[in-house]
């Protein structure tokens, strides 16, 4: 090589190593770091049952009929395609790089492939729990509630604070938490463990929501918010809130005041709506989709998703038979005795020439009580449990009820159709009576709604 050439080379090497230490492109490492996360803090709050994973949703429905309760579902972002995983999951869930995680028997924290292969118990049994970056933050069970960290195999575990902690939120490279050593006040602490600072002295705080401008919690049975700096405290609502959750545009809340129904209200406090009238729980946001279980009747909890303005509102499926059909779209009568769906054979309501019929046996067995037929009469005899005193009997064809003292009474005014008084009429042998003639005889609250046509007898409402 000549000299002339190294001598080219060598200012080569120097123009390139100027460049890029000069370049453009070397300036962007001052640019915002990303951080990947797994589900939300807000929907961690609220026992973390529904995540997103690219297109899918992942949830568990909570509604599944006996057996089918701990297994996780999937469905399209649009509601479709609606399959379930073989992945049993309870709650805390996160869905990171193909595996779902999840607290699972005696607490313990797993991970799972989505495809249901290589189940793994991480090692720990832990609340509250986050993913961001690579690390599983947790609250250990077993550890005073200490705030830890750990790889996402469970190999590697770290301390963070030994302080025993309530509400916590991994916010890029900041953990905020409620310290329960310090009566309950609002801290920071970075993910490494450095820099504990006490961020508000006065209230003790539950429901912590943070976005990266302010923190949101309940104090005082009312809704304040923050800064993350600790400055600029206010009330945000007086309505007590129970589980709250956010968008970072409005604070979602189940407000304890009206009957457990769910609100939001912006985070300037300048717009305040009620969304749903059931009693409502487990809010969870994906999107512009909230995701929630609302309680239908006494007993039975439906989840819902539904648009974050209020529109749209859906039950998620999947349903067990009883339940689709009480959402059915279809215009179907539904009877309810002491917050049962009644959905068997002959059990269920009809319309007969416009007028609403129900099936009275059906009804006094499901509130154990006497029903007697008699076939030479073509009647039906009924009484409430230990009232054989106060029995009513029914007659196909005839619109007088007789009692057990004699009496008898016009059991309903109602018209059919073609203008006649209806009265109990028979049906591939099931009698079936207008359903305003019980009123008098069964000493039972009823509820009769519209438009859905829906008969609540009894109680548990």
């Amino acid at each position: 090589m000549t000299r002339r050439l190294q001598a080219y080379i060598l200012l080569l090497a120097i123009t390139v190593a100027v460049g890029t230490l000069y370049s453009p492109v070397q300036s962007s490492a001052a640019a915002p770091a990303t951080y990947t996360y797994g589900n939300t803090w807000g929907n961690v709050q609220n026992d973390a049952i529904v995540a997103q994973s690219g297109d899918w949703i992942y949830f568990n429905p909570r509604n599944a009929s006996s057996g089918e309760n701990a297994y996780l579902y999937k469905m399209k972002k649009d509601g479709t395609s609606v399959t379930k995983t073989p992945i049993k999951a309870q709650y805390q869930l996160n869905i990171v790089n193909g595996w779902a995680y999840f607290s699972g028997s005696k607490g313990y924290y797993y991970r799972q492939k989505l495809d249901g292969t290589m189940k793994q118990n991480l090692g720990f049994k832990g609340e509250d729990i986050q993913i961001v970056n690579g690390w599983i933050y947790y609250l250990d069970a077993a550890k005073h509630s200490q705030l830890w960290k750990s790889s996402l195999d469970g190999k590697t575990k770290k301390i963070v604070t030994k302080d025993p902690v309530n509400d916590v939120q991994v916010l890029g490279d900041w953990i905020f938490y409620v310290n329960g050593k310090d009566g309950n006040k609002l801290y920071k602490i970075k993910t490494d463990g450095t820099g504990r600072t006490k961020l508000n002295n006065a209230f003790t705080v539950s429901y912590m929501l943070v976005n990266k401008d302010w923190l949101v919690y309940e104090a005082n049975q009312r809704i304040y918010k923050l800064r993350t700096n600790g400055k600029d405290l206010s009330v945000l609502t007086e309505d007590q809130p129970g589980p709250m959750n956010t968008d970072g545009k409005f604070v979602y809340y189940t407000n304890n005041d009206d009957d457990r129904k769910l609100y939001r209200i912006s985070l300037d406090g300048k717009t305040k709506q009620k969304l749903t009238d059931g009693m409502t729980t487990f809010i969870h946001v994906i999107g512009d989709w909230l995701y929630f279980t609302e309680q239908v009747d006494y007993e039975t909890v439906v989840m819902f998703r539904m648009k974050t303005d209020g529109t749209g509102k859906r039950p998620v499926q999947p349903m067990r038979p009883d339940l689709a059909m009480l959402f059915s779209t279809e215009n179907k009568p539904l009877l309810f005795v002491n917050g049962k769906l009644l959905t068997g054979k002959n059990e269920q309501p009809i319309y007969y020439k416009g007028v609403l019929y129900l099936p009275l046996k059906a009804i006094f067995d499901r509130i154990n009580g006497t029903y007697i037929w008699n076939e030479k009469e073509k009647s039906a005899t009924v009484a409430r449990e230990y009232d054989f005193d106060f029995s009513t009997t029914f007659t196909v064809g005839k619109a007088e009820l007789r009692q057990a003292n004699g009496s008898e009474y016009l059991g309903t005014e109602d018209r059919l159709d073609d203008g006649s008084i209806a009265t109990p009429i028979l049906l591939n042998g099931v009698m079936y009576v207008p359903a305003n003639s019980l009123y008098g005889c069964i000493k039972m609250n009823i509820q009769g709604e519209k438009p859905k046509h829906t008969i609540r007898i009894g109680n548990g409402y």
